[in-house]
């Protein structure tokens, strides 16, 4: 895998996202960007403005479900700042 491969493997894994790379075959980023946009249209988005958080710093950000079943959370490891 190339370097920028690597790069962006890491800012997706860093941003609660997922990387798709392509194969060598031209036709396969097609493929790989398909995969990508199935992945987004089959989650959900959620957004919150923190309050009451330092503004310097690391904050870690943990995502819990507390309703009964079988979910798959991404989300970003923490965030800097606040207000």
């Amino acid at each position: 895998m190339p370097a920028a491969f690597d790069a962006l493997a890491d800012a997706a894994t860093r941003t609660g996202g997922e990387f798709y790379p392509p194969s060598d075959d031209p036709l396969d980023v097609a493929a790989a960007f398909k995969q990508a946009l199935e992945s987004f249209r089959h989650s959900y988005v959620l957004y919150f403005a923190p309050k009451g958080v330092a503004p310097a710093g690391w904050h870690n950000l943990t995502v819990t479900v507390t309703r009964a079943g079988k979910f798959d959370v991404q989300s970003r490891q923490g965030y800097f700042g606040g207000t």
